[in-house]
């Protein structure tokens, strides 16, 4: 096994636990996440990772991320999995799009409150916005000059 495998490997294992530690915190909103789905998030996680050409340290953002989601009034039950895999997808994405002039706390605070807002519980839209449109929302708090 290389490095690089063997490095990926010890990331998903720190992650994975630190989602199930996260239970403890989102179960309060009726939000929990089994190994299963858990492994499948990750494997969302290293897709995007391959995908944007970037390796992540550590737990990483999903499981600050589930903490950051977990009292959105667009998440349930039926959605949470989707709702984290999604914007774990947008999360690595927008990092790139934005020429890395968002911390990893500020751009995950934005794609949140885009999420909750602007975006409706909808993922895709905000897959729609480009790279400005992040930095100018994170900025102002505006998605553009008329908010659509």
């Amino acid at each position: 096994m290389n490095e690089l495998t063997r490095f990926g490997a010890l990331s998903a294992q720190r992650t994975e636990a630190a989602l199930l530690r996260g239970n403890a915190v989102t179960e309060r909103f009726g939000l929990t996440l089994t190994p299963e789905q858990c492994g499948r998030l990750l494997a969302r996680r290293a897709s995007a990772l391959r995908e944007t050409e970037r390796i992540e340290p550590g737990e990483g953002i999903l499981p600050k991320l589930a903490v950051a989601l977990c009292d959105s009034p667009c998440v349930g039950p039926e959605n949470w999995e989707e709702a984290l895999g999604g914007l774990t997808e947008l999360f690595y994405h927008f990092k790139g799009a934005c020429g890395e002039r968002l911390g990893d706390d500020e751009l995950l605070s934005a794609l949140v409150r885009l999420y909750n807002g602007w975006a409706g519980g909808c993922a895709d839209r905000i897959a729609d916005l480009d790279g400005r449109a992040i930095l100018r929302f994170a900025r102002t708090g505006r998605v553009g000059d008329d908010d659509e």
